[in-house]
């Protein structure tokens, strides 16, 4: 088979993996010149098991069995002109392969394949442009001189105008010289193709029919390459499985600041005989090996070397795995390279066929760049780690040239660590990070280096390790006043909520103590009951500012006790982190409806993993918001007063990062959508608590009631839920006396009459 560089053959294996050859059907009307046609047909692909000769320009005389139709080039395009059965050319299933824009051109009810007419053309010089497209098919994109033999009057003919879904591959003179189309695709003129179709132009010699076929290296190769789009290539008879795999951006061992030691290895081309059907085909005698820098194109290369294919006496146990090397090569270079399957030649059955005869089989085009001298670092590995105290995190980053590591963890100043009871691995790829406690939380980068260069993840993707734990606390104890502002204190993680009026002569929210025996400590109430207040309280809230809690743990928990007081005609913001109602200007929101106590947990633009419950108004609640971020998809649920009223799934962050954490408002600089009532005992956890945990918050305070029902587990006992006739979690005397008062009750039965 010709050598053909170009073709990542995975792609294209269309018909050759039949157990039976293809059968071509090439249409014509003077067989003797479209013999040119035939030859090159048989001499570079022998999985064509036969080329039928005749006039098929009316689709009804295409040969039974036809595998694929050929348009040759010594014909008459008028008979093509006939609009029924250009509909039906278009609609086939087998594939087409079009080698002049006579046919293919839309001019007089023919194929359309492409929108304009033929055109003109010279083969003089470098006279192919293969397009961006063609670069897959041909090697590279650029110039290339496919034909010498002149054609008296010029090339023709090439197409013009447009290609519909299909691809320009080639051009000459501006024209268009090569394109394909796949099955499904539409042309240029909008018909939908039933298969794949190909157009390759073909001149002739001063209009009298004689195909004057490519006759450079260059250009058999790009015909080649061309009808293997349409006639494929058997891949299992090719080398395969590359050793660096193709693409790899790392491959080689470092021998060198300067070089890298890089073994190439393949996979031999199977046996192509289906009944010994042996791993490696036991005529192989060896293989070219071709290696260029930096250019895909292999046109003209010589081999780089040739080695030979080691047979087993028992061709059933010969291994097919193959390796050259190691070759010193030099680093950050992109090399790319093939390898041609050589059979023994008839003439000289000792040796090979040379080197690009169309008897050996030319493999795919590999390629793989040798590890760089830049050193580069991945961001680490967890980003976030969330673990109970007393847990050990590892953390890790994979580097490119590096020699050496060395961990830090963030602070003023960054601290450089060093192995012992805390900390391990600090300066390999790994840091272990042993029982983890407070103190440890923060943010951990790498420093990988080599004599050369060094690269830092610091700002890049450094990696945060929290405990799981309570990281935001406002108990509402007291309202401190700092330089000229007040503030309400976060206990725990340091976010003080600032009250605020966005109205100047506005009053701020105000300490009530109106939750005796339902909420220690006291109470923040905003008073926001009417837009139009004249005593100038609607605009009151609190903010802390930014506040990334979503990046300090695998989930969230938001707890508080609160009291709606009443509607003031808006939405009424109570806990979120949210800009305005846009996905990006938003993380979460909790906030309620205008109109009732309903209270929900969502986001703009997708109503996954929204949550609800209800508020009473002049009741305290404790309202409890759960988000699990450890499982896929994502989990919330909602609790009311200890018990889940809600669940869901998948719910995302947005991608607001920037909004404030608020209380009392939706939106950040404005006083549009403000809560009116109070808000007690506001709590921010990293994690998702458990049903038990938020039963035990809030029983803690509720002392006053012995239990809460896990609604969740609840729901799932069919059995149980039946026989709690007062839905009270538990079954009862009461449940009894409700299934006693009913005994032998028969009321619905239909007795037989009595005698």
């Amino acid at each position: 088979m010709k050598k053909a560089v170009f073709v990542v053959a995975t792609l294209f294996v269309l018909l050759a993996s039949s157990s039976q050859g293809i059968n071509v059907a090439l249409s014509g009307t003077n067989n003797a010149s479209n013999q040119t046609i035939v030859d090159f047909l048989t001499a570079n692909f022998p999985e064509i098991e036969n080329v039928t000769q005749g006039d098929y320009s009316n689709p009804a005389n295409i040969p039974a069995g036809t595998d694929v139709l050929m348009i040759g080039r010594a014909l008459s395009s008028g008979p093509y002109g006939n609009v029924a059965n250009t509909a039906t050319f278009n609609a086939l299933t087998i594939p087409v392969v079009c080698l002049t824009s006579y046919v293919a051109r839309s001019t007089g009810d023919r194929w359309g394949w492409h929108s304009g007419g033929e055109a003109g053309g010279s083969v003089a010089g470098d006279e192919t442009t293969v397009t961006a497209a063609g670069a897959d098919v041909f090697g590279a994109a650029g110039t290339y001189d496919w034909w010498t033999t002149g054609t008296g009057t010029g090339f023709n003919a090439s197409g013009s105008g447009t290609v519909g879904d299909g691809e320009i591959l080639a051009t000459i003179g501006g024209n268009i010289l090569v394109a394909h189309w796949k099955a499904g695709e539409t042309s240029g003129m909008g018909a939908t193709f039933g298969s794949d179709r190909l157009l390759f132009n073909i001149p002739d010699v001063d209009f009298d029919g004689v195909p004057v076929m490519p006759d450079t290296a260059a250009g058999q190769e790009a015909l080649i390459a061309a009808l293997k789009l349409i006639l494929g290539q058997d891949d299992d008879k090719l080398p395969y499985d590359p050793t660096p795999e193709d693409g790899e951006p790392t491959a080689g061992e470092v021998f060198d600041l300067n070089t890298a030691d890089v073994t190439l290895g393949w996979m031999a081309g199977i046996d192509p005989n289906p009944e010994t059907g042996y791993l490696v085909d036991p005529a192989i005698h060896g293989y070219y090996i071709y290696l260029r820098a930096e250019e895909p194109n292999m046109v003209g290369v010589d081999p780089y070397d040739y080695t030979i294919q080691a047979h087993d006496d028992d061709p059933a146990v010969t291994d097919p795995s193959n390796e050259y090397g190691p070759i010193r090569l030099d680093r950050g270079v992109t090399y790319y390279w093939q390898v041609e399957q050589a059979y023994p030649n008839p003439a000289d059955p000792d040796n090979a066929y040379p080197a690009n005869d169309p008897n050996n089989l030319m493999g795919p085009l590999w390629s793989f760049t040798v590890i760089p001298q830049t050193v580069s670092i991945s961001t680490v590995s967890p980003a976030l780690s969330a673990v109970d105290a007393g847990s050990d995190v590892e953390l890790s980053v994979t580097a490119v040239a590096a020699e050496t590591y060395q961990w830090y963890k963030i602070g003023d100043p960054d601290e450089m660590l060093t192995d012992g009871d805390t900390y391990s691995g600090v300066t390999t790829d790994t840091l272990t990070i042993s029982g983890v406690q407070l103190a440890d939380e923060g943010l951990y980068y790498c420093v990988a280096s080599n004599p050369l260069y060094d690269a830092s993840n610091r700002e890049t993707g450094p990696g945060r390790v929290m405990t799981k734990r309570l990281i935001i606390h406002y108990p509402f104890d007291e309202i401190i006043e700092e330089g000229g502002v007040s503030l309400v204190e976060d206990v725990v993680g340091g976010y003080d909520m600032v009250l605020t009026n966005d109205n100047p002569l506005g009053t701020l929210p105000s300490l009530v103590e109106d939750v005796p025996g339902l909420v220690t400590g006291k109470g923040l109430f905003f008073n926001n009951s009417d837009i139009d207040d004249p005593n100038n309280a609607w605009g009151q809230y609190a903010t802390a500012g930014d506040v990334d809690m979503e990046a300090m743990g695998n989930g969230l928990t938001i707890s508080f006790w609160v009291k709606w007081v009443g509607n003031n005609g808006a939405w009424q913001g109570i806990i979120n982190r949210r800009g305005e109602w846009a996905a990006a200007d938003m993380m979460w929101r909790i906030d309620k409806d205008p109109t009732s106590g309903a209270i929900s947990f969502e986001r703009e633009g997708d109503n996954a993993g929204r949550v609800a419950a209800t508020l009473v108004q002049d009741d305290w609640h404790h309202i409890t918001l759960t988000l699990d971020t450890t499982v896929t998809p994502s989990r919330t649920r909602m609790y009311n007063n200890g018990e889940q009223v809600a669940t869901a799934t998948g719910f995302t962050y947005g991608t607001g990062v920037d909004s404030e954490f608020k209380l009392g408002n939706n939106n950040d600089g404005s006083s549009t959508d403000l809560f009116w009532g109070i808000l007690s005992d506001v709590k921010v956890y990293n994690y998702a608590l458990t049903v038990q945990e938020v039963a035990n918050e809030f029983l803690a305070v509720r002392t006053d009631l012995p239990w809460v029902c896990d609604r969740d587990a609840y729901g799932q006992d069919s059995e149980l839920m039946e026989l709690d006739v007062n839905n009270d979690c538990l079954i009862n005397l009461e449940d009894f006396a409700a299934y006693a008062e009913r005994w032998m009750d028969d009321r619905y039965q239909f007795r037989r009459p009595l005698p």
